[in-house]
């Protein structure tokens, strides 16, 4: 009866905890009218007549609808308004649904027609003309939930760049009888038309911006220089170059020059200076990322909203935390987020960095923090690969961590806290500074350790349960394959199973999987499974002792004595540098990965009936050289051959028909390999930093994942025979520097213009994309 007592105390404390981290109610007032202010304004730079936003006097607006699939509705609420830095729309929308809201400003008669059924705006080169200012303009894409009353504030931004050039001899030239009082000015590359929830351009042009008069009294950016041009060009978000031809005249002679390879970005203020009047010798070219105050939050956001992939350029502190309601992937590319808003009880995932609620992709080194609340929350699908992540994550999705570093410091929270979600950890570093909380918490769910390691702050790791919680409520079930686990396992469901690992206490003991055991060497306990003989092997063998914890140590110990053990039912037979891994029973044609990690392994062989090698089966094997793989063999699983750094090539059978993400990601030495005509998908990262120099891709693959390439720095050929396939963004990028020259190679004009398409703006800038 006690116990019975003390649990149920438990559980009302367990309810109370967690009732505080619920999303707020709407109450009963779903579906009424509820009047939502917008506070609209531009940034405004009061020092400068160009830029200043001033110009923009016309706002037009659309609502629309959001219903599944986030597909958007336009609704008969759009309008045009009076605009001067400033205003306030305020609209009668329904409590409880979701909309889209797009605002544009720009002056009016302004050449730009926005189409707010089609959600695009396209800008009408035929009658520019230089320095104008009354072509600058604005815009915002921006969602939100009806709640009740509430205010909305919104900064609209410019989508374009601005490309000024300026001179700093004005007075050598005049005084030499040259003075120009006009300028024109020709860029190629750039576009006409605006996705305007997207964000993406369309229609590349060439824009001439004829002879006006320019503007002396105007500031240029770079001091000591005066303007000589200024213009506003439509491009992407992403960074990319353009050729810039600009003339000048002073009403009777006319002078042209011409820049190549200029950077120009949305947002983005670039630069052409020098003595342009009297020297030919040299020309600056700057670009400037605060143009009018950085926009990469605004990146961030906008892809939250509608998908995309941003790679910061700077560190980014958010006053509202990220709401991703569409798929998105953040490259950290080395830099920060941070969120510093205070904990709201009402609304706690305004204090969290991000709120995933679609499918999220954080990768690149860069920390991730929140001060007052859990820095990421999941409801979604989410992949955290080689980032670093203060005060833990709340996951209540489908969370995989491939590598990072996961910490919390604040008291009384975990570092991954999980109700009813899926959790597999592939690698990284946990760690909580509150000893008497967990490092992996979760009352419900399914979790999957297969690597990482796990610390709180006496030196010790709790996975499961902690001490405070009822095992009458407790449904969530552990797999743990791997890691390092510096303390206790607390679980008194026993829902947790134990196959591989090694371990800090001796509570692994109670979680063994069946065949397996801990054996403790020091003050730590292997968990290996345990020795079967099997004299159908016809091999002299030596069972795993307190001595050869693991295949890296038999391999090491043993010098050319056998040591043979079944891991459901597949005999390793290992000897000194070298593994041979065969069938034990009829059945047993899967291979697990035993010998991850195995360092001192130079040589591996699959013998014959064996169809699969799984999950990470070499992974990491520093030293593995060759690798012989069976005729029977149908699939390579993901990050089996992950970091093997010294294997130079390997023979796929031609009966391989699945290769797994990562298969051969790292593996840079490895200059040769064959994809078999069977293989339709080519997954994400298979051969990521490879040192491939070239490749031929089959007929039958039509598909090719995110970074499948990536950083192969000495990768000039790629021959892509299929007549139709799809690939992601990113396939091809490499981030090495200087990058070589790459020729894909493709059967037909509808394959090249597609993945012209395809390739960033940088990729485009060394891959050359030629039908064979």
């Amino acid at each position: 009866m006690t116990k019975k007592i003390l649990y149920g105390m438990m559980a009302a404390i367990m309810l109370f905890a967690t009732s505080c981290e619920k999303e707020p109610e709407l109450g009963g007032n779903a579906g009424q009218k509820s009047v939502v202010s917008f506070n609209i304004g531009t940034p405004e730079i009061a020092t400068r007549a160009y830029s200043d936003g001033k110009t923009a006097t016309k706002l037009q607006y659309a609502v629309y609808a959001v219903g599944e699939n986030d597909a958007l509705t336009k609704l008969n609420l759009d309008g045009a308004k009076n605009f001067s830095i400033s205003t306030t729309v305020d609209l009668q929308l329904t409590t409880g649904n979701k909309y889209a809201v797009i605002f544009w400003a720009a002056a009016e008669g302004a050449p730009y027609s926005v189409d707010f059924e089609n959600k695009t705006m396209t800008v009408d080169y035929t009658n520019a003309v230089s320095n104008d200012e009354n072509r600058d303009a604005f815009y915002k894409y921006h969602t939100f939930t009806v709640k009740g009353a509430q205010t909305e504030t919104i900064e609209l931004k410019r989508p374009f760049a601005q490309l000024n050039i300026g001179t700093n001899d004005y007075a050598a030239s005049t005084s030499a009888g040259y003075t120009p009082t006009q300028s024109a000015v020709t860029v190629e590359n750039i576009y006409s038309t605006l996705d305007l929830v997207k964000g993406k351009v369309s229609n590349e042009v060439e824009a001439n911006f004829a002879l006006a008069d320019i503007k002396k009294d105007e500031t240029f950016p770079v001091d000591g220089y005066k303007y000589l041009a200024m213009n506003y060009v439509l491009v992407p978000a992403e960074k990319q170059t353009v050729e810039v031809k600009f003339t000048y005249t002073d009403g009777s002679n006319a002078k042209t020059r011409t820049v190549g390879s200029v950077p120009v970005q949305r947002n983005y203020r670039t630069n052409i200076y020098g003595q342009l009047l009297t020297s030919d010798v040299k020309v600056n070219v700057k670009i400037e990322p605060d143009y009018d105050g950085s926009h990469v939050a605004d990146d961030l956001m906008l892809a939250a909203a509608v998908g995309g992939e941003v790679t910061l350029t700077e560190d980014v502190v958010l006053k509202s935390g990220l709401n991703v309601q569409s798929n998105m992937t953040i490259d950290l590319n080395g830099h920060n987020i941070t969120i510093t808003s205070a904990y709201d009880d009402n609304n706690a995932t305004a204090s969290s960095a991000i709120v995933n609620n679609a499918t999220l992709t954080l990768t690149g080194d860069g920390e991730i923090r929140a001060e007052n609340n859990y820095t990421v929350r999941n409801y979604g699908t989410m992949v955290i690969d080689g980032v670093t992540i203060k005060n833990g994550v709340m996951n209540f999705g489908d969370l995989t961590v491939e590598s990072g570093n996961i910490s919390n410091s604040r008291s009384g929270k975990h570092t991954i806290y999980g109700n009813a979600a899926k959790l597999t950890v592939n690698g990284g570093t946990f760690h909580n500074e509150n000893a008497g909380n967990a490092t992996i918490f979760a009352y419900a769910g399914e979790v999957i350790i297969n690597d990482g390691e796990f610390s709180i702050a006496d030196g010790t790791a709790t996975f499961g349960w902690t001490s405070c919680l009822l095992d009458a409520l407790g449904n969530a079930v552990f797999t743990i394959n791997g890691g390092l686990v510096k303390g206790e396992i607390r679980d008194y469901n026993k829902n947790t199973t134990v196959y591989g690992g090694v371990f800090g206490h001796s509570s692994v003991k109670n979680f063994l999987a069946a065949g397996y055991k801990a054996i403790k060497v020091g003050d730590l306990f292997h968990v290996l499974p345990e020795v079967v003989a099997n004299a159908a092997t016809g091999a002299n063998v030596t069972t795993i002792t307190e001595s050869t914890t693991d295949v890296a140590t038999a391999l090491a110990t043993n010098n050319g004595e056998a040591t043979m053990f079944v891991w459901n039912d597949v005999a390793y037979i290992a000897k000194y540098g070298e593994v041979v891994i065969a069938s034990s029973a009829d059945e047993a044609t899967t291979v697990r990965g035993v010998v991850e990690n195995a360092t001192s392994l130079t040589n591996a062989t699959v013998a014959e009936g064996i169809e699969v090698v799984g999950n990470r089966t070499f992974r990491k094997c520093a030293n593995l050289t060759t690798v012989e793989l069976p005729n029977t063999l149908t699939e390579i699983g993901p990050a089996v051959f992950q970091s093997c750094g010294k294997l130079a090539n390997v023979t796929i059978p031609a009966s391989v028909t699945t290769i797994g993400e990562g298969a051969f990601a790292e593996c840079t030495s490895l200059t040769s390999i064959n994809i078999p005509d069977g293989i339709t998908r080519l997954e994400k990262d298979v051969l990521r930093n490879t040192g491939l120099v070239s490749i031929e891709i089959p007929a039958s693959v039509n598909y090719i994942g995110t970074y499948a390439f990536r950083d192969c720095e000495s990768l000039t050929e790629v021959k892509i025979l299929s007549p139709e396939f799809t690939i992601e963004n990113n396939s091809f990028t490499n981030m090495a520097a200087p990058v070589p020259t790459m020729t894909i190679y493709v059967v037909n004009t509808e394959m090249k213009a597609y993945l012209d398409s395809i390739l960033t703006n940088y990729d485009k800038s060394y891959i050359t994309v030629v039908v064979m």
